[in-house]
């Protein structure tokens, strides 16, 4: 990993990574006669296969960015040059934040004329290797995250030119993933105070922060996005308390969210993040009516807050302030509470808060299925 800088620093876009795992994988395609790729590079393809049930020599064509009903996948590995048998489909996830299971369900619309085909997903983010070990088995699907990337290139001993570059590459963005873990042990106000230029402004950063302050509690999963202005926001989702449902319309969905974003205000510049409570109703490609906004209110102040409340006297913020008040009650999404980073202790640390939000989540749904 000794390259100071490499071809992928410069080309630093999903699209460079697919180009590099089709170029790798296609290396198994070589009939007898054809220029044989180095020994590693092979290797690497039959590495990248492994436990996948998939025999290398069954691959016969690479194609990337092919086009499918409902998407276009990232890569393809077919058994046959005319195309009609796939052997397995690969999504490109190496930056991107979407939730794990839009993924999953993206693959099993490429698959509905090749139920048997085998999906990868190739990600360097936090949390989808346990939202995987969860439920990727009873998708089939395989999971390469960075460490299994660097991993398997170890294992290969490359050697190629490109495969180095790849490797010191993967090198790098691991040794900065592994700072900023070691950087989660700060405390929140002081990396809430490296303001929007500091680690909570990056993607990477947000979603390791989420994970950590969710660990332990009951979510179904995160996800992350981009607001207008190119500030990153991450939500993590909660299950519905049972029996739990909007009563205005079936067709309506709802949902609870911790949304980890910042403020636009000017005068918490310094310090503008902050961890939120969402409730959110909606309906695709429908308003609410002004009936439908005051039953919404009507829910939020006869049950929902009230269990927000019940919750916060059983399990009080002792960490700084917490500002316990419902707002935008009649719009599509109401908060909550926030906890504005700027208002915590100063030594207050992640692993302080996710104690506490475990222990509130935990009570706020006994709260909400008990009324």
């Amino acid at each position: 990993m000794g390259i100071s800088k490499t071809i992928f620093d410069y080309a630093t876009s999903e699209l460079s990574s697919s180009a590099f795992w089709a170029w790798v994988l296609s290396s198994l395609c070589n009939a007898p006669g054809d220029d044989a790729p180095q020994d590693d590079v092979k290797v690497l393809a039959k590495l990248f296969l492994a436990g996948s049930g998939i025999q290398p020599e069954k691959v016969k064509l690479v194609r990337t960015e092919v086009s499918f009903k409902k998407g276009r996948a990232d890569i393809v590995l077919y058994a046959d040059k005319n195309e009609t048998v796939i052997l397995a489909i690969i999504e490109n996830k190496l930056l991107s934040t979407p939730s794990i299971y839009d993924v999953y369900r993206q693959l099993e619309s490429y698959r509905e004329n090749c139920p048997e085909a085998k999906g990868f997903i190739l990600t360097w983010r936090y949390d989808t290797a346990h939202d995987y070990n969860r439920d990727g088995k009873s998708w089939n699907v395989q999971f390469l995250d960075l460490d299994s990337q660097v991993e398997i290139m170890q294992k290969a001993h490359v050697r190629h030119p490109i495969l180095q570059q790849y490797y010191s590459y993967a090198g790098k963005v691991q040794k900065s993933r592994h700072a900023s873990l070691e950087e989660l042990k700060r405390p929140i106000k002081e990396i809430s105070f490296d303001g929007v230029k500091g680690s909570l402004a990056r993607e990477d950063f947000q979603w390791a922060l989420m994970n950590k302050l969710t660990d332990g509690c009951d979510i179904k999963e995160i996800y992350g996005g981009v607001n207008k202005g190119g500030g990153c926001w991450t939500q993590a989702k909660l299950p519905l308390p049972k029996g739990f449902c909007i009563s205005y319309r079936k067709d309506w969905n709802e949902i609870f969210f911790y949304r980890l974003d910042r403020m636009n205000a000017k005068d918490v510049c310094q310090s503008p993040f902050y961890l939120r409570l969402n409730y959110y109703t909606w309906s695709e490609g429908k308003k609410l009516t002004q009936g439908e906004k005051n039953e919404k209110q009507a829910i939020i102040d006869d049950k929902v807050f009230p269990a927000c409340k019940k919750a916060y006297r059983k399990n009080p913020f002792s960490l700084g302030e917490l500002d316990l008040q419902p707002s935008y009650t009649k719009n599509k999404e109401s908060s909550l509470w926030y906890i504005r980073f700027k208002d915590l202790r100063q030594d207050v640390t992640v692993n302080e808060l996710n104690e506490w939000l475990r222990s509130w989540q935990r009570q706020f749904l006994v709260e909400m299925e008990n009324w």
